[in-house]
């Protein structure tokens, strides 16, 4: 029985075939373009509102880090660089939201044509359907085919176009944006905070009240937390492509780092909890250094974490809450890298730079002034000079 309809029914639309291609040109080639045009102006539609949303949310995360910088004292005068990157900033934002104004009109200029092609649609399928009415069984087929395909094409443009090509891939760019915006603050703290380290690796303790340069810390932790709201946009694949995967690396590497200092700087005992925040994102950065494509980063990530598990273990660095495991694990992890050890497989990793490993080396090895000779501050043993 089965079988005998499926013969007849594959007759039939043979038969059609030559009524719906003579029905076509009558209904003009409007009705042509829209049904080539329905599913690219759905998609230009969705690109036009997820464009629009995603500028909106940049401009207000802009917005947000300009009241926090304005939110700090003014008791110290920002730099020339830092001085630029807010000016930047203030005409990336007027800019956003220009542009996001012009695409939300776009979008409802938009909507309008694309509801007049869905009624041009409509009127070349209810053309085909009158044709094909006199073979009901066949007919009712045709139009329920048409217009599931229809459907199910621009639902899958609208998907790709939203998730796929529009929020992702921007978030992705937008997030990593971050960490090139966090550098000017880091700059002009960075001689102050190594002059400061390495009278703290020498001295045996942190010296005490709020260092000066805490101000630029805090705000460059700051600029690296903006960064983590579009990451959070990012779903499979396109967060497990190389940029995607480097990106928020580089964000957890940086927030590591600069709130590690901010701690060890703020002239406060530091609280377990906001150790326990620290090396949760820790862990985190070690994980990304097994990943082959952070082959040419991983080094820093692990300098990173060691330097988080020495300072924040060590009793002498915090007194409040230390943690001897940190710092066995810190000097396994800065051993490793002397060592030139790297993860598996070797091949995908690079090695470290010779004058990186040295910077590294005299940090953590700083001359004594009295005796001409390094100190070895975390007991990494006999490392020579790379």
């Amino acid at each position: 029985m089965r079988s005998r309809r499926f013969v007849w029914t594959t007759i039939t639309l043979l038969l059609m075939l030559p009524a719906m291609a003579g029905a076509q040109p009558r209904g003009g080639q409007r009705g042509s373009a829209a049904v080539l045009t329905t599913p690219a102006s759905g998609a230009a539609l969705a690109d036009q509102l997820a464009a629009a949303q995603l500028l909106r949310q940049i401009g207000g995360q802009i917005g947000n880090l300009q009241n926090q910088v304005d939110a700090f004292p003014k008791n110290q005068t920002l730099t020339a660089q830092q001085s630029e990157t807010l000016s930047q900033l203030a005409a990336r934002k007027q800019e956003l939201d220009t542009t996001s104004e012009a695409l939300a009109k776009a979008a409802s200029e938009l909507a309008k044509a694309d509801l007049d092609e869905r009624r041009d649609l409509f009127d070349l399928v209810k053309e085909i359907f009158l044709i094909a009415a006199g073979m009901a069984g066949a007919g009712i087929a045709i139009f329920e085919f048409y217009s599931r395909l229809v459907v199910a094409r621009t639902r899958a443009d609208l998907e790709k176009s939203i998730r796929g090509r529009i929020l992702e891939e921007n978030a992705v760019t937008t997030g990593s944006m971050f960490t090139r915006m966090a550098f000017p603050w880091w700059e002009q703290s960075e001689s102050e905070f190594a002059a400061y380290l390495r009278r703290a690796y020498l001295g045996g303790t942190i010296p005490p009240g709020p260092a000066p340069f805490l101000r630029e810390i805090s705000l460059a932790r700051r600029v690296i937390e903006q960064g983590f709201d579009f990451f959070d946009q990012v779903s499979r694949p396109e967060a497990e492509t190389s940029a995607a995967v480097q990106g928020l690396a580089m964000l957890y590497n940086q927030w590591v780092y600069y709130r590690t200092v901010e701690l060890l700087c703020s002239g406060e005992p530091i609280l377990a909890v906001a150790t326990n925040d620290v090396l949760d994102r820790a862990e985190q950065c070690l994980g990304f250094s097994e990943d082959s494509k952070m082959s040419g980063l991983w080094y820093e990530l692990r300098q990173t974490v060691a330097f988080a598990f020495l300072v924040l273990g060590d009793v002498r660095f915090n007194p409040a809450s230390p943690q001897p495991r940190l710092v066995q694990r810190g000097r396994q992890l800065l051993t490793e890298l002397f060592q030139d050890r790297r993860p598996a497989p070797r091949r995908n990793f690079q090695r470290p730079p010779t004058q990186w490993l040295q910077e590294i080396h005299d940090e953590v090895f700083p001359t004594d002034p009295a005796t001409n000779a390094p100190v070895d501050v975390f007991g990494l043993g006999n490392i020579p000079r790379p």
